[in-house]
């Protein structure tokens, strides 16, 4: 089902929004070899087709404006992660 997913046009705009949230954070960054980065190996290899456009600049990299963050606003924010979860 994930592999079907991501061959459709059905998967554009998830894959737009990865890109543009792991990109301007350098997370497609060339690695040492040795290292195994589970969530960007995997995203690198779903996000394949957008990355070679962004490599022969036929699309602009996504950029990430951190002045709204820094507003004073309403916003609410819950993080979430799971016991083994790499992102805790």
């Amino acid at each position: 089902m994930v592999l079907t997913l991501s061959r459709s046009t059905d998967a554009v705009p998830q894959m737009v929004r990865e890109l543009e949230l792991l990109h301007p954070a350098s997370a497609f960054d060339p690695a040492p070899a040795d290292i195994v980065r589970l969530l960007i190996d995997s995203q690198r290899e779903f996000l394949g087709p957008l990355l070679d456009l962004l490599a022969a600049r036929r699309i602009p990299a996504p950029a990430f404006d951190l002045v709204p963050a820094h507003r004073r606003s309403e916003t609410e924010v819950l993080i979430l992660a799971a016991r083994w979860d790499e992102a805790s």
